[in-house]
C-alpha cells in the first residue's frame, strides 16, 4: 500500500499508546511519512564498517534529531568502552551474544542506556551478535 494511502486510512485515528485524556498529544507534521523496510530492504543498505575493528553497521533511518540502525560486533571484537553525554539510546539484541552493562544477553534482549553511563558492546568471549539501536543525536 502506497505511504499516502496509508496516511489517508490512518487520518485521525489516534494511536492505542495515546490516552484520550492525553494532554501530550503532539501533532504529527504533513511532511513525515512512515519508513517501511522489508528483511530484503535493510539487507540492501550498506554494511559499513565503524572504524572499530570486527564492527560495522547498517543505517536503516535517520534524520536530524535521531539514528536507528544494526550494528554487528563480530566474535572476538568490542565496541570499546564509550558514553553518550548528551542522549540516551536503546539496544536490541537481534542475533548472537555479547555483554552489555555487565550481563551476557542473547536475542531478544534490550538495553536502555541513559547519557552519562560507561558501556560497551562485548562479544570478545562469543559468538558475535547484532543489536538493533536508536540515537538520538
Amino acid at each position: 500500500m502506497p505511504v499516502d494511502a496509508i496516511r489517508d486510512q490512518n487520518k485521525g485515528v489516534r494511536p492505542w499508546w495515546r490516552s484520550r485524556s492525553s494532554t501530550h498529544d503532539l501533532p504529527v507534521e504533513p511532511s513525515q511519512t512512515p519508513t517501511v523496510l522489508t528483511t530484503a530492504d535493510v539487507l540492501e543498505r550498506p554494511s559499513v564498517p565503524f572504524g572499530i575493528d570486527g564492527v560495522t553497521h547498517r543505517v536503516v533511518w535517520q534524520d536530524g534529531t535521531s539514528i536507528a540502525g544494526r550494528m554487528t560486533i563480530a566474535a572476538g571484537h568490542h565496541l570499546g568502552a564509550h558514553e553518550h553525554r548528551r542522549h540516551s539510546h536503546h539496544l536490541w539484541v537481534v542475533d548472537g551474544r555479547a555483554e552489555i552493562l555487565g550481563v551476557e544477553l542473547a536475542a531478544g534482549s534490550y538495553v536502555h542506556i541513559p547519557c552519562g553511563v560507561l558501556h560497551d558492546i562485548d562479544a570478545r568471549a562469543t559468538e558475535g551478535c547484532t543489536v538493533f539501536y536508536l540515537y538520538s543525536v
